[in-house]
């Protein structure tokens, strides 16, 4: 049996919780289903689950404006307030530090070992240089590419995103870089506004708006083509949950669990097929509320899990 390696850090989930209108502490979904999922897998003998190492200071503001990075380290308020979901904390912060790593240390391993390797991590993909944005402080995913040229560890990187929002902030912290490519299917804009698609050239960059499950499929047709056409050699793949018709803040017309299975499986498939080096993380995935039975909780773990499942499974092939 071939294990795929997960990367992770239980600092993610080991933060200051939120108090709700009841008194009660607890996680929010974005940082709780890590730990969800996390339970799952660690007791499936497919996955091979690895701590990640953090990122530096100086890492995180090669991507981002050090001036925001300050304002977040010293719990400026109306700069934490524009990315809703934070409780500040000591231990918030040192979470920002793995959640990059976890990403990097996934993407040497893949480039090294010429495989698919998981991030258990959400990428961040709205976060800008020097603005946070809906649940998104930093854009892990962004940093960890950054290093990740910075070092010359890799010279043709696709960004595959198909969370239901459009990735406006790694597109503007990545689409000046001609080495980057991008392939996208959304069917939301985030509230803040999109980045100017115009800025990126065709050639690079992608995009396509959708709002029906047979539309989607459609334009994920086009993903071979258009890796045949980049010749990658390392991809990211932002695999959101939040395409699901059934999810809190997303939901693509007519997209059952079935579908999303289908679309992992697509997009591993393809990725195998060609030998590409590729790492795989969250995006969007929200509980419906109120789940007093736990039923909503259950469904939105068993989506991301199953992403995992479709990794592993397209190893074999």
């Amino acid at each position: 049996m071939i294990k795929i390696n997960v990367f992770y850090s239980p600092y993610l989930w080991r933060i200051k919780k939120h108090v709700g209108a009841l008194g009660n502490r607890y996680l929010q979904d974005m940082d709780a289903k890590l730990l969800w999922i996390f339970e799952k897998l660690k007791l499936d003998s497919r996955f091979q689950m690895i701590k990640a190492k953090p990122s530096s200071k100086e890492d995180i503001c090669s991507t981002h404006n050090v001036n925001y990075f300050n304002k977040i380290l010293i719990n400026d308020p109306v700069e934490l307030k524009k990315c809703t979901w934070v409780t500040w904390s000591k231990s918030f912060i040192r979470s920002i530090y793995f959640a990059s790593g976890i990403i990097y240390d996934a993407a040497v391993n893949a480039l090294n070992s010429k495989t698919i390797v998981g991030a258990l991590v959400v990428d961040g993909h709205h976060a800008k240089k020097g603005d946070g944005s809906g649940f998104c402080t930093f854009n892990h995913l962004a940093i960890a590419v950054k290093k990740i040229l910075g070092n010359k560890q890799s010279e043709r990187i696709l960004i595959i995103d198909l969370d239901c929002h459009f990735g406006d902030g790694t597109m503007s912290l990545l689409g000046g870089i001609k080495s980057v490519y991008f392939f996208d299917i959304y069917g939301k804009l985030h509230k803040d506004g999109a980045y100017k698609l115009d800025e990126i050239p065709e050639s690079r960059a992608w995009i396509f708006k959708v709002e029906k499950v047979d539309d989607y499929f459609e334009k994920l047709g086009l993903l071979s083509e258009v890796i045949a056409h980049i010749k990658p050699d390392l991809v990211f793949y932002v695999a959101g949950a939040d395409i699901y018709d059934n999810d809190r803040y997303g939901g693509i017309g007519g997209m059952g669990s079935e579908q999303v299975l289908l679309r992992d499986s697509t997009v591993f498939k393809i990725l195998r097929k060609q030998e590409i080096p590729t790492v795989f993380t969250l995006g969007g995935g929200y509980v419906k509320y109120p789940d007093i039975d736990g039923k909503n909780i259950e469904e939105l773990t068993t989506l991301h899990v199953n992403t995992f499942k479709e990794a592993s499974d397209a190893l074999t092939l």
